[in-house]
């Protein structure tokens, strides 16, 4: 598979540039950005062979099979739409889109032009995922799960706090604790947030809260202003508790501990890390017809719940 890059993104360096290096079936084989200048100095970088100055080049390249879209979330609609129109399968980076009628879109076309669109939700894709649903489904219902991301203060000019972009910490962050629990219990019934703004319109801190129909609930927390990173999840039903530590990025470190049924246990899960295993299963969804486990219905659902919390505090969804 020949993979072109629209956007010399940091995230790209990670999520599509190591992960190809240990990925037989997959070359980077172009990179396009804002300028030819900028494309140049990242191909050469990244041992990237083409380099173009504009998207549309990029696009317009016929020997290539697929694009991994990581623009600023408020231009994946326009761009991941172009590249399916230019034939192309997408991997594109979370959050899938701007709102969820942008997202229904994305998919509409895809579904139009028989292409694999993919939102790029990397943790899902690692043997501690599939550990951490068995555990948690051992728990008898209803469960209560307590969720967060959140990291170190950022300044106030980095994209995340710039609305036109799709800036906010549910957005950024927040989506994938949205995900880990949806992944885990299905679609809310209910959806409340409370966010700290001190850029206007763009959540610094959100806490969200979702009601499900068997009486589950679980908080989210994710904010760009902690005192240290968190990445964790707990759950607890009448019968135990699990926890899991660094879901998202679990190659870096990760405990999985439990107990359930009288049954006490912890264990790290060993694996790739979460963007080779990514990788590996987009290749395989487009080369081989495997079936997707990050769906249309999936992406959909999460962009409707972010844009749900945004609502509830009196907040648009992103642009």
């Amino acid at each position: 598979m020949r993979i072109g890059l629209l956007a010399a993104s940091k995230i790209s360096r990670a999520a599509m540039i190591a992960p190809a290096k240990e990925n037989q079936r997959v070359e980077v084989a172009a990179v396009a950005a804002r300028s030819v200048e900028r494309a140049e100095e990242f191909a050469s970088a990244h041992g990237i062979p083409v380099a173009y100055g504009s998207y549309d080049e990029l696009l317009a390249d016929d020997s290539l099979d697929s694009i991994y879209v990581s623009t600023p979330a408020s231009h994946h609609a326009e761009w991941t739409i172009a590249a399916l129109r230019a034939g192309k399968h997408v991997l594109c980076e979370k959050p899938i889109a701007g709102n969820a009628a942008d997202a229904r879109r994305m998919f509409q076309i895809a579904a139009e032009a028989g292409r694999v669109l993919m939102e790029g939700f990397h943790w899902r894709f690692h043997p501690f995922a599939e550990r951490m649903i068995i555990e948690v489904g051992k728990l008898s219902r209803p469960v209560e799960i307590e969720t967060e991301f959140s990291i170190p203060q950022i300044p106030k000019s980095n994209i995340r706090y710039q609305l036109p972009l799709g800036g906010g910490a549910l957005m950024d962050l927040g989506c994938y604790p949205v995900h880990w629990v949806r992944t885990l219990l299905g679609e809310p019934d209910s959806i409340e947030a409370e966010m700290e703004t001190t850029v206007p319109g763009v959540d610094d801190t959100t806490t969200g809260e979702m009601r499900f129909a068997d009486g589950s609930v679980a908080r989210i927390r994710c904010s760009m202003s902690a005192t240290a990173e968190t990445r964790a999840l707990e759950a607890s039903g009448s019968n135990g508790w699990v926890r899991a530590e660094n879901p998202l990025h679990p190659y870096e470190g990760n405990l999985l501990a439990w107990d359930v049924d009288g049954s006490a246990g912890e264990e790290e899960v060993p694996g790739p890390t979460t963007f080779e295993a990514q990788l590996a299963d987009f290749v395989a969804l487009v080369e081989d017809g495997g079936p997707q486990i990050v769906t249309a219905e999936d992406s959909i659902g999460n962009m409707e719940v972010i844009d749900a919390m945004y609502r509830s505090v009196g907040l648009d969804p992103r642009p």
